[in-house]
């Protein structure tokens, strides 16, 4: 993945070929926050632990859709729109210990206080990004449970035409230097 930050101009398209859309990952992460405090935070348990378990299974959750539009750069008039699908993942291949949905809200609460906390305050999102427009939004929360550090990130990806999927990713805590410590001192102790 490669630095970048997301810009909300449209491209335009070459002769013949289908209009692009740029979707402002911004947004996209100001909405995945509200989406996951309301999912995971504040509705019923029950219909929390229920959204978790399809998760955790492989399931993907669908959200809703946005709707990109295309303007005009001298007159804002509008000249095309989508509709794009937003579907909402759970990649926890790198989680240390039993996933259960304790740990999973704890780590999604880390991660909304420090995303949101980047996004009120306007800061850089630290997004890296693939060739296949994949945006890792490189702001992540870390829980530690017992002697292992969990770390999730979001990222947002394409899923085919017209369509995203908000992932939460669980990464290598090791890669970063100061957990790597922290779990070498954790294990000595032991």
């Amino acid at each position: 993945m490669s630095d970048n930050q997301a810009g909300t101009a449209p491209q335009e398209p070459a002769a013949g070929a289908e209009p692009k859309y740029n979707i402002n990952l911004v947004q996209v992460a100001d909405l995945g926050c509200g989406v996951l405090n309301q999912m995971f935070l504040k509705q019923p348990k029950d219909k929390a632990k229920l959204a978790f378990k399809n998760l955790k299974n492989g399931k993907s959750i669908k959200l809703g859709t946005l709707n990109l539009q295309r303007k005009k750069k001298d007159t804002e008039e509008v000249v095309g729109q989508i509709d794009v699908a937003v579907s909402l993942k759970l990649d926890r291949r790198e989680f240390r210990g039993p996933v259960n949905f304790p740990s999973f809200q704890a780590a999604v609460q880390a991660l909304l206080l420090r995303l949101t906390e980047h996004l009120r305050a306007k800061k850089d999102l630290n997004l890296l990004t693939d060739p296949h427009g994949a945006a890792l939004i490189h702001v992540p929360g870390v829980i530690k449970i017992d002697d292992n550090y969990n770390v999730l990130v979001m990222v947002v990806q394409p899923e085919g035409h017209n369509a995203i999927a908000i992932n939460l990713m669980f990464i290598d805590p090791d890669q970063y230097e100061q957990l790597r410590d922290k779990n070498k001192d954790a294990v000595a102790e032991s």
